[in-house]
């Protein structure tokens, strides 16, 4: 499930109605993804921006819920083949995810 975008971490009290924080259950089958201005900022030839959501759509819908380092991957990749200026700009990307353990994948609690 996808939120909405809002201000960086931190900014929250620059909202014009103050800290507008939004809480999402994170479920065993969810991946969090944070990254930084320089990924979503990265600008392919015509100077479109990556689009983060939307590629992480294309490359993971319909399967079950990838592991943290592929996401991060991905997107280190994919963006890097996005853009004409790779260098330019930082780039980081951290994927999250519940981990299970193997009592619960077993069936014992």
């Amino acid at each position: 499930m996808a939120t909405t975008p809002g201000l960086p971490l931190g900014l929250g009290a620059l909202a014009p109605n103050g800290d507008d924080t939004t809480v999402h259950p994170l479920e065993p089958s969810e991946v969090l993804v944070l990254h930084t201005d320089g990924v979503s900022e990265a600008r392919d030839a015509d100077g479109v921006f990556y689009p983060v959501l939307k590629r992480l759509a294309e490359r993971f819908s319909g399967e079950r819920a990838p592991d943290p380092e592929t996401v991060v991957s991905f997107v280190r990749t994919d963006a890097d083949r996005w853009s004409t200026q790779s260098d330019k700009d930082d780039r980081a990307v951290l994927a999250l995810s519940l981990a299970v353990s193997l009592d619960t994948k077993a069936g014992r609690t």
